[in-house]
């Protein structure tokens, strides 16, 4: 089974998002990824996934004799921490926090594509001052972000569309 909503679509679409409210410069990137150094820019966003908890009980449909068979549907709480770095960082996780808790988030992410994701909700920025590579204290404020996501899987299934009864006698004895 493959999700019709991907992790890659998830971080794309929220690294979009974000590129049109940092200032530009700001670089806006995927954490988590091993020997990659920090930005050479003093402004910087980091995304690293965080939970995804079920928000629905799936709900499943049968496409008839369609050859993909079973569809289910089901939609995710997948939180995203987003790590805001350098001087600026209290000023661009205000403004990401101000714009996350807009219609416009929302309209934005429903133009990229409205299958993919939308905002719920996010936290206040927390400053969380952050040691990097060079043993030196960093700017830093964290946000929380809640994005519904609702990646439907279909799988092949088996169909008869022609049925052939006869009658079978039971013992009696």
């Amino acid at each position: 089974m493959t999700p019709t909503v991907t992790d890659v679509q998830i971080f794309t679409a929220v690294r979009a998002l974000l590129l049109a409210i940092v200032p530009s410069g700001v670089e806006v990137f995927r954490g988590e990824v091993n020997r990659v150094p920090e930005p050479i820019g003093p402004n910087f966003v980091i995304l690293t996934a965080r939970t995804r908890v079920r928000l629905s009980t799936p709900v499943e449909s049968w496409t008839g004799t369609d050859p993909t068979g079973l569809t289910v549907e089901t939609s995710f709480d997948v939180t995203i921490q987003i790590d805001v770095h350098g001087p600026l960082s209290a000023d661009n996780a205000a403004v990401i926090v101000g714009a996350l808790h807009s219609s416009w988030a929302f309209d934005t992410l429903a133009a990229q594509d409205p299958a993919v994701l939308s905002p719920l909700y996010c936290g206040d920025p927390q400053s969380m001052p952050f040691v990097g590579e060079t043993q030196q204290t960093e700017w830093r404020y964290v946000i929380d972000a809640h994005f519904e996501a609702k990646p439907d899987l279909s799988t092949p299934a088996q169909f008869a569309d022609t049925l052939s009864a006869q009658v079978v006698m039971a013992d009696s004895g």
